[in-house]
């Protein structure tokens, strides 16, 4: 008889375990002594945990806190064996290491914050940082680096490129690296995508009763970043203690994203347009896909217009009623039949949220770039994307434009505020498991705020 492993009571319980693995909370001799394990065989995440795991959270989360914050001195010493990378990752979320503080200070409540979301492309996020670099006021923000994979060559450029601000490393631990045989990263007896579910029924594979809308099953690379976007978030605002009480304004990026020398000074100034002129507008949007390049004369101007997904996800500006809205939605957020979080977010604001509508506060001219084929950036004939051209591209713009760049102060030319309307949902996000572990994370990532 088939054993039907997404059943919500089983779900609970591995949704649970999958909590205390996150927080480090293992029953292992390294974390209470600084004694070397031996070496063993990658075993269910279950095989060493008491059944009564729900109510050792809180109780044993402090206490084996500590011994891992005496190794806070190890903690940029990369392995790359599948438990060393486990290791390291409990590691970063446990002890959030903010670096560069004796330099540039402690965060205050009101300093920007700069949240970017890596995978592995290293030449892109080294073209970010160096952009970074240029930001009028950079010394005074907090980077969040919020990644999902352990490489040589990504954690070469951070280690070696981030001496101009604080910044702290976070993984998402739930990452398909971390998991590579078992969910939530694939596991060998889930559904093949476009097996149909009658035959998904019969083969008995884990997920047969849970394809997405268009009958097809889970692909890992894709849900995880719809995971990985909700559980940033969730950290960012709920889990890192340095950021807890946060006032400043918090800008996502993503690792293949150009700033703009001005980007600090101007989103300050779009924060307070927004909270003059646009009280219900739950985000700010820095950049673009389709975009004019004229600082001289459209350098200042900002519209309001409904968030589109397609449009208006570069660049995201957001602050405490933002993550506070779709954390109320979570349910609806994390069981929409779509991967991408961007026209999740989008129906979600949609369908959810009553009193209010998900408007931005736009830009004319972009102060957030994206590196790659897309708007601006056209798709040459030959069918590659040269990012060393566009990035030259874009220095021989700033250096045109230096001397129209940190307008004294922004304008809003107009305001539409129609509703959008619905769009047809992508799929790809219909398994239960995927829905439960989704809605797990702003109360997991609570749990860090205990551990101070």
């Amino acid at each position: 008889m088939m054993a039907l492993i997404y059943r919500r009571n089983n779900i609970k319980i591995l949704v649970i375990i999958l909590m205390l693995v996150s927080l480090g909370v293992v029953w292992r001799a390294k974390f209470v002594s600084h004694t070397s394990p031996a070496k063993e065989e990658d075993k269910s995440i279950s095989a060493d945990l008491p059944s009564k795991i729900a109510d050792k959270v809180r109780s044993d989360a402090p206490v084996l806190a500590q011994p891992v914050k005496e190794q806070s001195k190890n903690v940029s010493s990369r392995g790359y064996s599948l438990e060393e990378m486990r290791e390291e990752a409990k590691k970063l979320n446990f002890i959030q290491l903010i670096k560069n503080k004796e330099k540039f200070g402690d965060h205050r409540a009101d300093d920007p914050v700069i949240v970017v979301q890596a995978h592995d492309r290293a030449n892109l996020l080294k073209i970010l940082f160096d952009s970074l670099r240029e930001v009028k006021g950079i010394e005074s923000a907090t980077l969040v680096i919020s990644r999902d994979k352990f490489t040589p060559d990504m954690d070469n450029v951070i280690d070696k490129n981030l001496n101009f601000c604080r910044y702290v490393e976070i993984f998402f631990p739930f990452s398909m690296q971390l998991f590579p045989n078992k969910f939530p990263g694939e596991d060998p007896n889930d559904c093949p995508r476009d097996i149909s579910k009658s035959a998904a029924m019969k083969q008995g594979c884990n997920n047969a009763e849970c394809p997405d809308m268009y009958g097809h099953y889970r692909e890992i690379k894709y849900v995880q970043l719809k995971h990985h976007w909700f559980w940033k978030l969730n950290m960012v605002f709920s889990g890192i203690r340095e950021l807890n009480g946060n006032t400043g304004p918090i800008l996502l990026l993503e690792d293949d994203n150009y700033v703009i020398p001005d980007v600090i000074d101007v989103m300050k100034k779009a924060v307070l347009l927004r909270d003059s002129e646009c009280k219900d507008c739950l985000a700010i949007t820095l950049g673009a896909y389709d975009f004019t390049t004229d600082y001289r004369f459209n350098g200042a101007d900002a519209h309001v217009k409904p968030w589109v997904s397609s449009k208006h996800n570069i660049g995201m500006v957001i602050n405490q009623q933002f993550f506070d809205k779709i954390t109320s939605c979570s349910k609806y957020f994390c069981t929409y039949d779509d991967y991408n979080w961007d026209w999740t977010l989008q129906s979600t604001a949609l369908k959810c949220f009553s009193d209010i509508h998900l408007y931005s506060l736009i830009l004319k001219v972009p102060r957030v770039y994206h590196l790659g084929c897309t708007g601006f950036h056209q798709k040459p004939a030959g069918g590659k994307c040269d990012i060393a051209a566009e990035v030259e591209k874009l220095r021989g713009l700033l250096r045109k434009e230096a001397s129209n760049l940190f307008p004294p102060t922004l304008f809003l030319k107009s305001s539409s505020k129609s509703p959008n309307s619905p769009h047809v949902q992508n799929g790809g996000w219909g398994d239960i498991r995927d829905h439960e572990l989704c809605q797990s994370y702003t109360s997991l990532c609570k749990e860090y705020l205990n551990l101070g």
